[in-house]
């Protein structure tokens, strides 16, 4: 018995679009290259997802208000509001608000690295 059509892309269009949708196995079987496109856009949506979801706890435990000496005075600002000549003053407990140059420190000073590091 002699067959009508020796590949799917000698079909009708319609009739194309009909057997993808509805065996889209046999597709990626006969197109290994679509096979491996999907596999890796999903691996890399689920790694961007995660990523997303890491970025925005961070985002959380950066700090949102520092104390600084500005202009003689000691106030309360934004982080974001701080500027170069500002000095800030940390105490047990508070999040380093920036990159900062360390003058005058207790004996004990600690720093919790492990959000850098990944340590527990």
């Amino acid at each position: 018995m002699k067959r009508l059509h020796s590949s799917i892309w000698e079909l009708p269009y319609f009739l194309q679009v009909s057997i993808i949708n509805s065996y889209p196995f046999l597709f990626a079987y006969n197109h290994p290259q679509l096979l491996v496109i999907f596999l890796s856009t999903t691996f890399y949506a689920i790694v961007d997802w995660h990523a997303s979801r890491i970025m925005k706890s961070i985002k959380h435990l950066v700090a949102e208000e520092t104390t600084v000496i500005r202009d003689g005075k000691r106030q309360i600002i934004l982080a974001t509001n701080l500027v170069i000549g500002d000095i800030v003053i940390l105490s047990m407990g508070d999040r380093v608000p920036a990159d900062l140059r360390v003058m005058h420190v207790s004996s004990d000073l600690k720093f919790d690295r492990s959000l850098l590091t990944g340590e527990r």
